[in-house]
């Protein structure tokens, strides 16, 4: 299952849960650029980073104060930071 975490029409956090794979999803998407692989569980848009914190040896992202921290695994990093 996917967990894909939005916000609402009100401007408030939701969460919804589909039968599909990471891979699916990125599939569907494939137009969207500014969604990128940031942990092989992890999907994320971009545009909704509100905070980078970490070093060299790892990142991790905020994307709201309602959501825990996003991890970025090393083997992503460079495209993330990009």
């Amino acid at each position: 299952y996917l967990f894909i975490h939005f916000f609402d029409r009100k401007g408030q956090t939701a969460q919804t849960k589909i039968r599909a794979t990471l891979t699916q999803a990125q599939d569907a998407l494939e137009d969207w650029n500014f969604l990128v692989w940031c942990h092989r569980t992890y999907l994320v848009n971009l545009r909704k980073v509100r905070q980078v914190e970490g070093n060299a040896a790892g990142l991790r992202l905020l994307l709201h104060e309602d959501l825990p921290w996003v991890p970025v695994s090393r083997a992503y990093t460079a495209t993330v930071r990009a």
